[in-house]
């Protein structure tokens, strides 16, 4: 990772295309200074983009492309609490100075106070004035740890021979000092300018102040840019290891390395004291801000907290990595799409999850290796709905069914299945998970306010924890064994019971139910391989139970289908349960016709579990029902005749969960009853 940054941010460093400092927009504001005759002048406020006829500084300046600023204090000289910038030069203004359309005088005061406390730093040798010794006191290896061309390198030694540090520090302070003599002018004129109708507050404009000197001098400004970039110590208190040797490109002396995901401390260096010669990441300053460089950029590239990085195979140009990255009207995930897509054969791809921490500091929270889930061929054709559920006998389906859901074309599709089996009632309304990709679980929090399972059931969330590793390495990382059934039992019967839990009989969710078991028989079939209910099994079933029914003349079921019935059942036990299903339905809906309560099947699966769902059904289904099972159809009966043939492996199947069952018992009890007299008249 860290080697893959330091050869992007090279390359964007050789090709100018190094984002640093370039936060300054066209509808910002900059106050001009010019320096002319030994003395500073005050300009005026214009427009950034109308600045340039205002300004004439030194073509070799970088000032004389674009304006760079920064007030992250990894790179910034200056105290938060004095004027900010990257240069002395060029400094962020306070503009705020009104409150309730009068002016504000502590604001005022306020902005005053920053300006002294920078007159007091430098003028007692601190901050720029600070740097400024550092640089001048081994300008040489400056100009060589900078890595300039040669034309630069000549520019630079020019500037030191003709420039005494004495000279510089001295303009530095003089500027401060202008500025304080000049505070009134300037406050007074970015009020005028805020409240003509010249100023557009919806673009949120900032204000800047800028010297422009007009010749040589301006390459203040490039010392201090380069100081901040590559000279500047994450960590002022822990010196350089001068006997250190670079691993990435052989320089001596090391630096704390600014990597935000990166910290010095005893549990991540060994033997650590304050001293670098421990450090494990063993960088140099140029190789460092190449990283710096890079890391800043990647973070850019994608909204929100992710990063792709891109690996090289051994051609080390990024121009179309760089134009994919740059694309505004993208989402992270369509451009991540376009990078496999257009560069898979330059690079391969790292994928990074991770959350913010404070000063520009971050936690990995999944590092995703060669990351090329769009690359790989989903070599499947899933068809989840036709004329009914086609992983579910066929069943039909009552509720509008939008086109794009009908197939699953890729794993990200099942990103909303899984993100549904996760729900919580609120005011009888159904939420789910406060998430749109599962990569959201390494970057928002589970729980709190803001969390991805604000106000769910404990229960739900735990489940919710125990599994969503298993979903992102399943749909992200192409891993299938991220699956198991025991898995999705788990995840599919506990949103089936919240449903059947808070369903009545004015509000039922039976369709929502189907089509959850429609979804449960398609990942279990297509992605782990089981044959439990197929469909041919199933079918079997149902040709043989529609021939018996109100209008068959009171024929009992014959010798020859009671014989393929049970055939059928000993080469899939699974039928077993679905016809106890079936069975369970057929009484509730007896008792529902006849007035009473039919809640037979919510008292069993809501009371059931793996140590007494045996008990419970013979009780609570078979003894308390006698008189109902007693006046049953030939059909019901039979049921009880099935039972009782192997009634000592009743619940107790090899390689059976307990979860097996109850999605069983519900498949059959929310399905077509085949069971029922009018089934097949």
């Amino acid at each position: 990772m860290i080697g893959d940054f330091i050869e992007y941010g090279k390359w964007l460093s050789n090709n100018n295309l190094d984002d640093f400092g370039k936060d300054t927009k066209d509808a910002d504001y900059i106050f001009v200074v010019n320096y002319n005759d030994g003395e500073f002048n005050l300009d005026n406020l214009y427009l950034k983009n109308n600045v340039n006829d205002h300004l004439n500084y030194f073509d070799k300046s970088i000032f004389s492309q674009d304006f760079l600023i920064s007030t992250d204090q990894r790179f910034m000289i200056p105290s938060k609490s004095n004027l900010l910038g990257l240069s002395p030069f060029f400094i962020k203004l306070d503009h705020d100075f009104l409150k309730n359309g009068e002016t504000d005088s502590q604001k005022i005061q306020k902005f005053k106070n920053k300006i002294e406390r920078s007159i007091n730093s430098n003028s007692n040798n601190k901050e720029f004035v600070a740097a400024l010794s550092n640089i001048y006191a081994d300008s040489e290896n400056f100009i060589k740890d900078c890595a300039l061309d040669n034309e630069k390198k000549e520019i630079f030694s020019s500037f030191f021979l003709n420039n005494t540090f004495e000279d510089v520090s001295l303009l530095i302070v003089n500027y401060y000092k202008f500025i304080l003599e000049n505070m009134e002018s300037i406050v007074s004129r970015i009020i005028e300018l805020k409240s003509s109708d010249d100023y557009d507050k919806r673009s949120r404009p900032n204000f800047y102040l800028s010297c422009c000197f007009g010749d040589s001098l301006d390459l203040i400004n490039d010392l201090f840019i380069f100081y901040s970039k590559i000279f500047k110590k994450r960590d002022e208190k822990i010196n350089d290891f001068d006997e250190g040797t670079c691993s990435f490109c052989g320089r001596e002396s090391i630096t704390y390395s600014s990597l935000g995901s990166y910290a010095l401390s005893k549990s991540a260096s060994f033997n650590f004291s304050e001293n670098m010669s421990n450090s494990r990441l063993r960088i140099c300053k140029l190789c460092n801000s190449y990283l710096r460089t890079a890391e800043d950029n990647l973070k850019k590239a994608l909204n929100g907290p992710m990063m792709i990085i891109p690996k090289s195979k051994g051609i080390y140009d990024y121009e179309s990595f760089v134009k994919i990255s740059n694309l505004e009207d993208k989402s992270s995930f369509s451009k991540i799409n376009e990078f496999l897509k257009e560069n898979s054969n330059q690079f391969n791809y790292d994928l990074v999850f991770y959350n913010e921490g404070k000063g520009n500091t971050y936690i990995i929270n999944k590092y995703v290796e060669n990351y090329q889930a769009f690359l790989i061929d989903f070599n499947r054709e899933i068809k989840l709905y036709d004329n009914g559920l086609n992983y579910l006998f066929n069943e039909k389906y009552f509720e509008n069914i939008e086109e794009d859901t009908r197939f699953v074309n890729n794993l990200f599709d099942l990103e909303k299945i899984f993100k549904y089996l996760f729900i919580k009632f609120d005011d009888e309304q159904i939420k789910y998970p406060n998430l749109y990709h599962f990569y959201n679980i390494y970057t928002k929090d589970l729980t709190g306010s803001s969390g991805i399972l604000y106000g769910f059931d404990s229960k739900t969330v735990s489940i919710f924890a125990k599994y969503m590793h298993s979903i992102f390495n399943f749909i992200y990382e192409l891993n299938e064994d991220a699956l198991n059934k025991k898995m999705i039992n788990e995840l599919f019967l506990n949103v089936l019971i919240k449903l059947q839990r808070n369903g009545t009989n004015k509000k039922s969710y039976k369709c929502k139910i189907l089509n959850y078991l429609n979804y449960y028989f398609m990942i279990i079939k297509e992605f782990l391989g089981e044959s439990m209910l197929e469909d041919e099994n199933v079918k079997k079933l149902k040709e043989i139970f529609s021939t018996y029914h109100k209008d068959d003349g009171g024929k009992k079921i014959s010798e020859e289908d009671e014989k393929k019935i049970f055939e059928t059942i000993e080469k899939d036990v699974s039928l077993k349960y679905y016809l106890i299903g079936q069975f369970i339905s057929l009484i509730d809906n007896t008792k529902s016709r006849e007035g009473k309560n039919s809640d037979i099947f919510s008292n069993f699966v809501l009371n059931a579990n793996k140590n007494n769902i045996k008990k419970l059904f013979t009780t609570e289904v078979l003894q308390k029902n006698n008189y109902y099972i007693g006046g049953m159809n030939k059909k019901g009966k039979f049921i009880f005749k099935i039972l009782e043939n192997n009634f000592n492996e009743l619940f107790d199947e090899d390689d059976f969960y307990f979860e097996d069952y109850l999605l069983l018992i519900f498949t059959g009890y929310y399905t077509e009853n085949i069971l029922s007299s009018n089934y097949g008249a």
